[in-house]
């Protein structure tokens, strides 16, 4: 009889333990961002992937910090600083209900923060399995886009790439309407140390801002770089026509600009 009980109470005692514990790992992705844009709602030609960069998201039950690899991200980005320790960041942290955000329009720096988003997410009932985990799908329109997400409560955390999270699990897999943003997983490493990651001891530097006034400015830098480039190109049309290599009448010419860089839309 007393040895039942023990053994009934050891079992309860690791059921409880196993519960409490954290759970903490790193989830490396591939961020695939094409400048393509669909016509007539559909997508002409294949994927081609403008940006294709390691990122990573380090989580614990509540906090989370998702950042691009920054030699990546340099060598990709002509118009980032070359030197930064920090790059582009999104930390959560959940007890204080808010979104860090660290981001570059061109070569500034700006730090902003807004109360973590809801997303509202559809759930859906089909599965796939993604590195060895079951997924679920679910879709949302979230900031201009409509995403296709694939996540796993085998996760048991409510994380993501970027500023996507709110789901009964780790999403693994997301994918915008339009095709011009993916996130697939590379990796996942579970149990991991991220103390370091999601413990900053000194804050970045940046520009603070309310993310009303960093939503402004990139407004504002994104009608100045197509305002540029615009005349840039109609210049170069106007010389094309009048050098012979073009015939046509300049005014006519349909000019477009491509996009700044961002996975958020404003329009």
């Amino acid at each position: 009889m007393k040895k039942c009980l023990f053994i009934t109470l050891l079992l309860l005692f690791s059921l409880n333990f196993g519960y409490s514990q954290e759970v903490t790992g790193i989830i490396k992705y591939r961020f695939m961002y094409s400048k393509a844009t669909p016509q007539e709602g559909k997508v002409v030609g294949e994927f081609i992937a403008d940006y294709d960069i390691p990122a990573y998201l380090y989580f614990n039950s509540q906090k989370s910090l998702f950042n691009y690899d920054k030699a990546e991200y340099n060598k990709e980005l002509k118009y980032k600083r070359k030197e930064d320790n920090y790059g582009q960041m999104y930390y959560i942290d959940k007890s204080k209900n808010a979104l860090y955000i660290r981001e570059f329009i061109y070569r500034a720096v700006y730090m902003t923060s807004e109360t973590i988003p809801i997303i509202p997410w559809q759930l859906k009932n089909e599965v796939k399995t993604i590195s060895g985990y079951v997924c679920k799908k679910a879709e949302a329109e979230f900031r201009g886009r409509k995403y296709t997400v694939w996540y796993t409560s085998a996760i048991p955390v409510s994380v993501g790439p970027w500023k996507l999270q709110g789901l009964p699990g780790a999403i693994l897999e997301a994918e915008s309407e339009d095709k011009q943003v993916r996130f697939i997983v590379e990796s996942i490493r579970i149990p991991a140390d991220v103390t370091k990651e999601l413990t900053l001891s000194e804050l970045p530097d940046g520009k603070v801002v309310s993310y009303k006034e960093y939503l402004e400015a990139f407004e504002k830098e994104r009608k100045a770089n197509d305002a540029l480039m615009y005349n840039l190109f109609s210049i170069s049309l106007k010389e094309e026509v009048k050098n012979g290599n073009i015939k046509a009448d300049p005014n006519s010419l349909k000019i477009s600009t491509l996009p700044m860089f961002t996975i958020e839309k404003y329009e």
